[in-house]
């Protein structure tokens, strides 16, 4: 690999302010110096400080909780706590659904509830405005053909 600068060649100098120049790496070296993936992967991350997970359930459900806690500020437990209080149903349609997304206000960032994916992406669609929402709902009133 080389560089092409002014129309010549490149090979050292341009690569030698990033370490790159006159390195040779072999799979003897590499050994010698890292761990395998292998290794890594049967440590489970203790490495980085973390626990392994021993299911890959255990695996999801804390990714998700970091996922959470992030995102919205809340944890895996709050979620289901809120799940449990709304009995399994969007917020809004009152639809069974087995997962229902967080709904957060984009601006204070404080979450709502619990909502379908239909009704949050409809929130999302009229931004999150009372105002627009009111304006379907006369629309839909307007153009009842029951």
């Amino acid at each position: 690999m080389f560089l092409v600068m002014n129309g010549t060649k490149d090979t050292k100098s341009k690569f030698a302010s990033f370490g790159f120049a006159g390195k040779k790496h072999s799979k003897e070296s590499n050994a010698k110096s890292s761990i395998s993936i292998k290794q890594l992967y049967e440590e489970g991350n203790t490495r980085m400080g973390q626990t392994p997970h021993k299911t890959k359930e255990a695996k999801h459900r804390a990714r998700l909780s970091s996922q959470m806690r992030h995102r919205y500020g809340i944890t895996i437990e709050d979620y289901e706590r809120m799940y449990l209080k709304q009995g399994a149903v969007c917020a809004i349609c009152n639809l069974s659904c087995s997962k229902l997304v967080i709904d957060h206000d984009h601006v204070t960032l404080k979450v709502r509830g619990l909502l379908c994916h239909k009704c949050n992406f409809t929130l999302g669609a009229m931004n999150d405005s009372v105002a627009n929402l009111k304006n379907a709902i006369k629309y839909l009133l307007k153009n009842n053909n029951k």
